[in-house]
């Protein structure tokens, strides 16, 4: 990757594209490194440095899993809940009818 030193002008387009991709990217990386104490590179030379940063990402797609996987539990158990609830509010209804009709007889 190249590093942008200077003025926009003199980039080509694809350099451009590669900027604003990297603008996009690296405060990601850098609220993720600031939230899980990874401030600090201990790997050694470029091959740590790469490292570090897609160790990065895969805490921050671990924890984003983490939150569908939860938001998805919570919505399939207030489903039976709420199953559940209808399905015993239906037995207790046909309790009372029958126990109704046995008096009535």
């Amino acid at each position: 990757m190249f590093i942008h030193r200077g003025k926009k002008k003199t980039l080509t387009p694809p350099q451009i594209r590669l900027l604003k991709r990297r603008q996009a990217v690296e405060p990601t990386i850098g609220h993720l490194k600031d939230g899980h104490r990874m401030r600090r590179c201990f790997l050694k030379g470029q091959m740590g440095d790469a490292l570090n940063v897609v160790l990065a990402a895969a805490g921050y797609n671990i924890r984003w899993l983490m939150r569908w996987i939860a938001f998805s539990w919570a919505q399939i158990l207030s489903l039976l809940i709420s199953h559940w609830r209808a399905a015993r509010a239906a037995t207790e209804h046909q309790q009372q009818s029958n126990q109704l009709q046995a008096t009535m007889a």
